[in-house]
């Protein structure tokens, strides 16, 4: 394998549960039923695309989309371009809030920017005291100079008994059609997970994604007619929670920012790149001998 150039290495995805300190919070409490009511009024709004039924919400100098629907766990959902905030009822052994980040908000603000803006909101217009933990987080690397193909699959050294071949959704538009190009690959599933797929296609399938570029543009190695792949490795608190690293048990919100550059040792290492022949890896994908 050719040695590729990294443009960029990001925290694409965050997600973190909010535990209440006290047992009830009274601002809190008026602050979620005024919630409630948005909500119902969102709800009688009539039309087929749900992402439409939303009632303007501002609060400070932060305005917000109350949702008519609302995800599995919490009541309702309040979100802008920047965040997605699910809040539910204060309870003794469950999260009263999930904020969930726009990766967009991730690369322009910068995940630790946007992780303590976010959280100052909270405080200063949610309720004030509570514990973080780190649901779920995605990081993510994207490289050029070398083109994955489906012999790559056979190639990765992994214990993971789960890997499959990954294909974008088929789009066939202004002539241009997508989906039978070989876009990816992955390994593992559920608390952990690697995906290593074709960031250039992804864009070119959904211009919503290519905020990613102005990263991109920054580095003077980028060559913007080469192909740029993304290896995207997904941890989840249920893994989380039972590792560490010199910075403690990854149990704790801030113990998991500190140790990302272990948690891509750990990934690298889980699932390490095996220089193969291309007659070798056909031998392994056939299981038979040329």
């Amino acid at each position: 394998m050719s040695r590729p150039t990294l443009l960029s290495q990001i925290v694409d995805t965050i997600k973190l549960h909010l535990y209440s300190v006290a047992e009830n919070d009274l601002d809190y409490e008026l602050l979620y039923d005024q919630l409630l009511e948005h909500k119902s009024r969102a709800q009688q709004l009539h039309n087929t695309n749900n992402d439409a039924r939303v009632v303007k919400w501002t609060i400070g100098n932060e305005s917000f989309n109350v949702r008519a629907t609302s995800v599995r766990g919490f009541s309702v959902v309040i979100e802008n371009d920047d965040v997605s905030i699910a809040l539910r009822k204060f309870s003794k052994t469950s999260p009263f809030a999930r904020v969930e980040f726009r990766s967009s908000f991730l690369v322009r603000a910068g995940h630790r920017q946007a992780i303590d803006f976010a959280l100052a909101f909270m405080r200063q217009k949610i309720t004030p005291d509570f514990t973080i933990k780190v649901s779920e987080i995605h990081l993510a690397a994207d490289l050029q100079g070398y083109d994955f193909s489906e012999l790559d699959l056979q190639r990765f050294k992994t214990r993971a008994r789960r890997r499959v071949s990954h294909r974008e959704e088929s789009v066939i538009q202004n002539s241009y059609y997508w989906g039978m190009d070989f876009t990816g690959f992955e390994f593992g599933g559920g608390n952990k997970r690697l995906r290593i797929y074709n960031k250039t296609i992804e864009i070119r399938n959904n211009a919503n994604k290519g905020y990613i570029k102005s990263r991109w543009e920054t580095n003077p190695n980028y060559d913007q007619k080469k192909t740029v792949w993304r290896v995207e490795a997904q941890f989840r608190r249920e893994y989380l929670k039972k590792i560490s690293t010199t910075h403690g048990l990854l149990d704790g919100f801030e113990s998991v920012l500190q140790s990302i550059p272990d948690l891509w040792v750990m990934i690298l290492n889980d699932f390490s790149f095996r220089s193969l022949t291309e007659h070798e890896a056909l031998i392994l994908m056939t299981k038979k001998v040329f």
